[in-house]
Formats: C-alpha cells, structure tokens, sequence
C-alpha cells in the first residue's frame, strides 16, 4: 500500500538497504494496520543526480513515503512517523556512526528530508485493490478467504501474510493501529 523512496547520495551497503527496508515496513505496519507485505520500499542512488535546495546544487538523502491519507490518521501521526524514519536512518546510516567511508570524500551522510506524501488513493498490489485509508480491518476482513486461497496454493509472501494478520490479531479484534 505505501511505498517508501529512499533517495540515497551516500553509499548504503545491502545490509542497511536490508535495515531500513525492515524498519520501514516494521515502522508503518506497527502505527497503522498494514499488514507488512503490503508496504513496498525501494532504493535510489541518487549520488550523480543534480538537486537543489534553495537554489544552490546539493547532494542529499532523503526518503519520501508515498501513503493513503485519511481522516484517521491525524498530522501528529504523520510527524510522529516522519521522526521515527529520520531515527532509523540515523541510527541505520547516520554520520555518527562508526562506518567504512572513502577517505578521500566528504560526504554528507545525515537525512536531509523525510517527506510523507498522503495522495495515494487507489491501487491493485498482489491482485487485490487497496483500501482507502482507515478502512484496512474491514477490506482484511472482506479479502481473508481470497488471501488464504493464495497461501494455500504455496505463495510464500501470502502464508506470511495470514500469519502476519493472525498474529496482530487485525481481523479479531481490529488491531491497535489506525
């Protein structure tokens, strides 16, 4: 349902790619009611792309969520979640950390903006249209049988997604996420 960019000027090795992608998808599944295999997250090395920040060239990193907005999700949710990726990547790749860089370079390795965009109103993932915003319980709910259907027939992605549901209890007892 969403889906993360994380536009990255600095090198990332597959292990914190791996990292983030976790802490993303841990992140917004555990805050709202996304089941995990449907937040999607992809990596952009945007070290050779020319960007600008108040009109002067600037290579940074930053990570853009494109998600489904709604009156359920208030802005404090959204600032909350804003802080809580800024702090992964910190805590992930941040400059603070005691990491092999090229010794030849200055590279700017902090998380210059984290942008959540709420104008994802409509989408088909894994063969099934995408709820609005808010309405993840009752759509998990009116699907369940059809997702069972694909586990039983031996996708992996929608036997860890019955688990993932079962687990958090989304289709009992609503979760407790918005």
């Amino acid at each position: 349902m969403p889906f993360y960019t994380v536009q990255h000027a600095v090198p990332l090795t597959i292990s914190q790619q791996d990292e983030l992608a976790e802490a993303l998808t841990t992140l917004h599944s555990t805050r709202f009611t996304t089941p995990r295999l449907f937040v999607n997250v992809g990596f952009t090395d945007v070290s050779k792309a020319t960007t600008y920040v108040a009109g002067r060239r600037k290579v940074s990193n930053t990570i853009q969520g494109f998600v489904r907005a709604g009156a359920t999700r208030t802005q404090q949710d959204w600032d909350d979640h804003s802080r809580d990726i800024a702090a992964a990547w910190d805590r992930i790749v941040g400059k603070g950390l005691p990491q092999i860089r090229p010794a030849d370079t200055e590279l700017d390795y902090s998380i210059r903006g984290v942008f959540i965009i709420g104008g994802l109103i409509a989408g088909y993932e894994a063969g099934f249209t995408l709820p609005s915003a808010g309405n993840d319980v009752t759509w998990l709910k009116e699907n369940l049988a059809g997702f069972q259907k694909v586990a039983d027939e031996g996708d992996e992605d929608f036997q860890e997604l019955i688990r993932d549901v079962k687990a958090r209890g989304l289709v009992t007892d609503g979760g407790n996420a918005k």
